[in-house]
């Protein structure tokens, strides 16, 4: 599920599995439309 943003960790630094787990559970799948605004300019604070 994660993959994408496993592969982009380790090729930036030096992690064990352990972490990186915890790491990618602060994280979750988001499925958008193509040009979907994600956050709007209102909701910058």
């Amino acid at each position: 599920m994660h993959e994408g943003l496993k592969k982009y960790i380790a090729s930036r630094t030096v992690i064990d599995e352990e972490e990186m787990d915890l790491m990618c559970s602060f994280f979750t799948p988001l499925q958008t439309k193509r040009n979907e605004i994600l956050v709007r300019y209102q909701e910058m604070g």
